[in-house]
């Protein structure tokens, strides 16, 4: 399966500095079965090429003027490289431009806050919208969850959409192995 993860944007992945986001796309993506290949969309940075692979993973880095223009380049290189399904990683407003290009690709949307799925940044109709059209609604804890249920007004039979527990092991309930080690790395380097 080819997978397309679309970053926020404002850091780069793996995160030179970045938020908790940027380190969930780059240890969740280290875990996926090899047999995918997995395409990261996100920042063009100082301290990484325009694009790189690691693994299973391939990373096309854009610059980052702004949401829109961002958007516009990850669209143009989707449209060439049609993945199976795309997972836009907590900007929920995305997805209405992704689901009007490629109306056929499974489109899930993973959250890691209420801020960007909330107004200012996204209109609660638009919220709604973002919801019905999305293939999968994924959120970082069940408060979260709860809250966009109510929020959206998402229906009973919608609302098994689920809640990913961060930092944990799906199978065994303990916790995931990190790759701290590669990411302190990385962080250091590019720091110095």
């Amino acid at each position: 399966m080819n997978i397309a993860i679309i970053s926020p944007g404002p850091f780069s992945v793996p995160p030179v500095k970045g938020s908790s986001v940027e380190h969930d796309i780059d240890e969740v993506t280290k875990m996926i079965d090899p047999e995918h290949k997995v395409t990261i969309y996100t920042r063009r940075c100082a301290a990484y090429p325009k694009s790189s692979v690691e693994d299973n993973r391939e990373f096309i880095r854009f610059p980052y003027d702004n949401p829109a223009s961002y958007l516009r380049k990850i669209i143009r290189h989707i449209r060439n490289h049609k993945p199976d399904v795309i997972l836009v990683e907590n900007r929920p407003i995305y997805v209405l431009q992704l689901k009007k290009h490629f109306p056929k690709i499974p489109v899930f949307v993973n959250m890691h806050s209420h801020v960007y799925g909330s107004p200012p940044m996204i209109g609660k109709e638009k919220m709604k919208r973002v919801v019905r059209l999305s293939s999968g609604f994924i959120t970082n804890s069940e408060f979260l969850r709860q809250h966009f249920i109510k929020s959206c007004k998402i229906p009973p039979a919608q609302n098994s959409r689920g809640t990913s527990w961060r930092g944990r092991d799906a199978l065994s309930g303990g916790k995931a192995a990190l790759h701290d080690q590669k990411t302190a790395q990385t962080d250091r380097a590019c720091a110095g």
